[in-house]
């Protein structure tokens, strides 16, 4: 220590003069130092939730992939003066979230992950060919559910019931019909019971049309609709039935 004498943080001036002769000195800069015992450290924690399977970059530039368990990581950082920072990442490890969202004809999964398979709940848990996105479309009557992977995490979802598209279920079938379908700009309605509401709906679960026809035959104009699969719910005061017909 070559100033034990001063205390922590004094400051020292150092003055510089050129001498011309016999004439006073002229001060050309002065220079403020301060003594300090120690260059400063810090440190802080943080913890991150990540679900199983993620990427993640550390604050010391650290990649990881595919976190799979509970870990701790150290990232040392030090800036120009050289006062360093400790940072002490925690990052805990949440299962896949299973959760699907049902709507008419329509599953969803809300995990956003690396893939996706639906499977046939009443064929053994088959895949359903080509079926790999994170909704799925239900186009006859069963059980449901999804395979969802992130990373080398993966999960299977709870099955899920898919009951009105007209398509195995004879009762429903007998029950209500729609013609023409495919259709282009009209299709009747017909139920065994006389109707009070139909609704048209997309596959989303979107009502687009609503009528009180209170009759068992309705013919309705669908000129305006995109060309797509939609849903008819036709419903009475003990009666609720659902069927499918194409808009081309």
């Amino acid at each position: 220590d070559p100033f034990p004498s001063l205390p922590n943080n004094t400051v020292i001036n150092n003055t510089a003069h050129i001498f011309f002769d016999f004439n006073p000195a002229v001060v050309t800069n002065t220079v403020s130092n301060t003594l300090v015992d120690t260059i400063p450290h810090y440190s802080t924690t943080q913890n991150i939730n990540l679900t199983c399977g993620s990427t993640y970059t550390f604050p010391d530039g650290t990649l990881m992939n595919d976190i799979i368990a509970n870990i701790s990581h150290i990232s040392h950082l030090s800036s120009v003066v050289s006062c360093d920072s400790i940072i002490t990442t925690t990052v805990s490890v949440d299962p896949i979230d299973l959760t699907v969202t049902q709507s008419i004809f329509t599953l969803t999964a809300a995990a956003t992950a690396t893939a996706y398979q639906w499977i046939d709940c009443n064929a053994g848990n088959a895949p359903i060919t080509g079926e790999t996105n994170q909704s799925f479309i239900a186009t006859s009557d069963g059980d449901y559910a999804v395979v969802i992977t992130n990373g080398s995490c993966s999960d299977t979802s709870a099955c899920y019931n898919i009951t009105g598209t007209g398509i195995g279920n004879p009762a429903q079938n007998n029950f209500i019909s729609i013609y023409p379908n495919p259709a282009t700009n009209s299709i009747t309605i017909s139920t065994k019971e006389v109707a009070e509401k139909i609704m048209v709906l997309d596959v989303y679960g979107r009502v687009l049309k609503t009528l009180t026809p209170l009759q068992h035959n309705t013919t309705l104009s669908i000129s305006e609709l995109e060309n797509a699969v939609y849903v008819v719910n036709v419903s009475g005061s003990n009666f609720s039935h659902s069927t499918r017909f194409v808009k081309q």
